[in-house]
């Protein structure tokens, strides 16, 4: 099936199941929230 056929179907019933955040594993640290409401508008 290709790309385009997938994205026509739409979102399926059953979404896979969320992963679990494992803290043993290293990820990418957060952003900090630095921009003013205006910036960010």
């Amino acid at each position: 099936m290709t790309f385009k056929e997938q994205i026509q179907q739409g979102i399926p019933a059953v979404l896979p199941v969320k992963k679990v955040y494992d803290l043993a594993i290293n990820h990418a640290p957060k952003r900090k929230d630095i921009l003013s409401a205006e910036e960010k508008s």
